[in-house]
């Protein structure tokens, strides 16, 4: 079972690209239209798999350090079915330095490779954070 909540944001100034709190759904359901929450309009474009909502998170709170909130943490992504993932649009606001911020939960170690976000770009633009056991 592979659980996640995804972070994006650009590290100068301190703003936020993106981000997905994933609290839009009902535990259990298909995850259809993630919101970002940073309000840039990155919201999921598409989806592959069986992305699933799940009540099974790292902690009740979230504490944002750019804005200096903290928010309820109900519920996660469920990406324990085969390549289920989310898909936000190719824009070029995630063509810059940015952190990346991801709680993930793995029952078991995974039976290869495995792919916990990327991006499909061009040159420089291309990148991943993956699970191998190959390399």
């Amino acid at each position: 079972m592979v659980l996640c909540s995804l972070t994006l944001a650009t590290s100068l100034p301190a703003s936020t690209t993106a981000y997905w709190r994933l609290e839009e759904g009902i535990n259990g359901s298909d995850v259809t239209a993630a919101v970002d929450s940073s309000g840039n309009g990155f919201g999921q474009s598409s989806r592959g798999g069986s992305p699933k909502y799940s009540d099974n998170v790292p902690g009740a709170y979230i504490f944002d350090p750019v804005s200096g909130l903290t928010s309820p943490n109900t519920l996660s992504l469920d990406a324990s079915v085969a390549n289920s993932r989310i898909r936000t649009v190719n824009d070029a606001a995630f063509n810059t330095s940015f952190t990346a911020e991801m709680f993930i939960q793995l029952t078991g170690e995974p039976a290869s490779y495995h792919s916990f976000m990327r991006r499909v770009g061009s040159n420089t633009h291309r990148w991943q954070i993956d699970f191998d056991h190959g390399a």
